[in-house]
């Protein structure tokens, strides 16, 4: 029992040839029910189990959009605010016992971005500003954080171009991943939020040379990211048989220490062979290090 409508308003207006203005107004709201009965039978009637769930949920999210642009001789720029509500009430019923929850959410951005060139350089910058509320009536979650982007691109000749990006974004958890309502998943395991989460930050160098030449293509790029708080989703047994919840397992987010991705990617194709045939191939090779708080994993991977 799903319902979702949703509303969007556009609005574009050009001011002269250099400069315009977008204006953006969104809303969305969906409503569900849920009913699943679960019934372990055994022979012996004394070990019978019973569980008869119902959950409701609604969510609403509500957001607007504001930007400007204005063209010089060399480059271009884009000023812009965004901001968006999200609401979500979750509401469980278990076997009579009812358990109800409340997250509200607002981010605020707020950007700008500019492109252009220097010569034969291209290149494009962006900042974004990140303001983020989230609250559940117990506990309350603020935090800011900064986003960017650089990519700059430069031909060396008219056969080989050389490609640089940095990129930092950081990532506040998801409204589910916040909540502390356990939820059952299935008949072993149940799941719940973990509102101690911390924001994700991730930071990718990447350079990349591609060279061309008649019907011959080839390019090679060389990555390094690494995640700060990566979250991960740790699992336990439920031990305590006074727990509505026994002998299942927990599913609940936490944060890692950090993890690195090295890539290595070389490309190869040809294109129209014999008028008719394009051969394409490549071999990479990937380096993933995680640390966790108590272990640390290593995965090498060779790929063509």
């Amino acid at each position: 029992n799903f319902k979702s409508p949703n509303l969007d308003l556009f609005f574009r207006k050009q001011i002269d040839k250099r400069q315009y203005i977008e204006a953006n107004l969104y809303s969305r709201y969906s409503s569900g029910k849920y009913d699943r009965d679960y019934y372990d039978l055994h022979d012996e009637m004394a070990r019978n189990d019973t569980t008869m769930t119902h959950i409701a949920n609604k969510s609403w999210r509500a957001g607007l959009e504001f930007m400007y642009s204005r063209s010089f001789d060399r480059f271009t720029t884009n000023f812009g605010l965004q901001d968006y509500y999200n609401g979500v009430e979750n509401k469980q019923s278990e076997n009579g016992l009812t358990k109800k929850e409340r997250i509200n959410q607002n981010r605020l951005s707020a950007y700008g971005q500019i492109s252009g060139r220097i010569k034969t350089l291209r290149y494009s910058a962006s900042l974004n500003l990140v303001y983020n509320h989230s609250d559940n009536d117990s506990y309350i979650v603020n935090a800011v954080r900064l986003k960017s982007n650089i990519s700059m691109n430069l031909p060396l000749s008219k056969y080989v171009t050389v490609n640089y990006l940095l990129m930092y974004d950081p990532s506040m958890p998801s409204v589910s991943q916040q909540s502390s309502t356990v939820q059952r998943i299935d008949d072993i395991s149940v799941r719940q939020g973990n509102p101690d989460l911390n924001p994700s930050e991730y930071l990718r160098n990447r350079i990349f040379i591609r060279y061309s030449y008649k019907k011959f293509t080839t390019s090679l790029w060389a990555a390094h990211g690494r995640n700060f708080n990566p979250i991960y989703y740790s699992y336990s047994y439920i031990a305590d048989k006074s727990s509505p919840y026994y002998d299942k397992f927990m599913s609940k987010p936490i944060n890692g220490s950090h993890d690195d991705l090295i890539n290595l990617e070389l490309n190869l194709s040809v294109q129209d062979l014999f008028g008719f045939a394009t051969i394409w191939g490549k071999l990479g090779w990937d380096n993933h290090h995680l640390d966790l708080s108590t272990r640390s994993y290593c995965k090498k991977r060779l790929y063509a």
